[in-house]
């Protein structure tokens, strides 16, 4: 058990727009609470050679320069001691963010789900945990005290994402919850001697056990964060995550290493996550 710690910065991309200037807000506060520097990214266009693509790149740098301006005193309004670098990128934000994750310690974007947006290309290729503002939250002040919620899987190959959810907590000095939803008739709950039958309660308690062995190593290892698991049963399990999302300050779910997230390939529960939670969401690369 073990995640690499994080490293020295965390990134916030912006545009200008209010989504990402929410997305600076929980930037900074994470930065601030883990004591790391806050580096605001922007892209701009790449030097022109004629002399009317020179003003409409330069307009386009001037924008981009205003953004970083913009999320930088932001961030300095609401964490005045806190350590902030700008960086306007020639490209675009989406590949300059993902450069960036790799020796960044956190990525933060804030922006819809859909295949192609910019959270949808970050949960996909990050190489750091991603945390993702979706575009309805135009602010996420007042959630510093709720809980943080993590998405357990049941094949136990989440370990990453429940280490990085025990860590916010902590850091946020808050409760963990930890869900668990499944959607079809689990193993454990048919009887030995009827296969027809099922035992829906036999199939809970054997999902909490399975929850209560993979929160085990953490739990001893953060002993200061209050641990709730909630085993659940539902036939949509995205909706449901969603549902319980409403009153936590962050969800984190696991992204398996192995599966192509790209594009329309980016899995459907993270995907109705970054669309639709009630908070922000960190995708952790398993």
């Amino acid at each position: 058990m073990g995640r690499r710690p994080l490293g020295p910065w965390v990134v916030v991309g912006v545009d200008g727009s209010a989504q990402a200037l929410a997305a600076v807000e929980v930037a900074a506060a994470e930065a601030a609470m883990r004591r790391l520097r806050l580096r605001v990214v922007a892209a701009g266009p790449p030097p022109a050679n004629d002399s009317a693509q020179d003003t409409t790149a330069l307009a386009a740098r001037v924008e981009a320069n205003r953004a970083v301006a913009d999320a930088a005193a932001r961030a300095h309004l609401a964490w005045p001691d806190l350590m902030v670098r700008t960086l306007v990128a020639a490209g675009d934000l989406a590949g300059t963010l993902i450069r960036e994750s790799h020796t960044a310690g956190l990525v933060v974007v804030g922006g819809g789900g859909c295949p192609g947006s910019l959270c949808a290309q970050i949960a996909a290729h990050a190489s750091c945990p991603a945390i993702l503002v979706p575009s309805h939250l135009d602010s996420v002040a007042g959630r510093g005290d709720a809980p943080v919620m993590v998405g357990v899987a049941a094949a136990g190959r989440d370990d990453a994402a429940i280490g990085f959810a025990f860590e916010e907590a902590a850091v946020r000095g808050v409760p963990l919850r930890a869900v668990h939803v499944w959607s079809g008739v689990s193993d454990v709950g048919v009887g030995c001697l009827d296969p027809f039958a099922y035992d829906p309660w036999a199939a809970r308690a054997a999902a909490d056990r399975r929850m209560a062995e993979a929160l085990a190593g953490w739990a001893d290892k953060y002993p200061q964060v209050p641990v709730e698991r909630l085993p659940r049963y539902d036939v949509n399990p995205a909706g449901a995550l969603v549902h319980a999302s409403a009153r936590c300050g962050l969800v984190v779910v696991g992204a398996s290493l192995r599966a192509p997230l790209g594009g329309q390939l980016l899995g459907g529960v993270i995907r109705a996550l970054i669309t639709r939670a009630g908070c922000p969401v960190a995708v952790v690369r398993l």
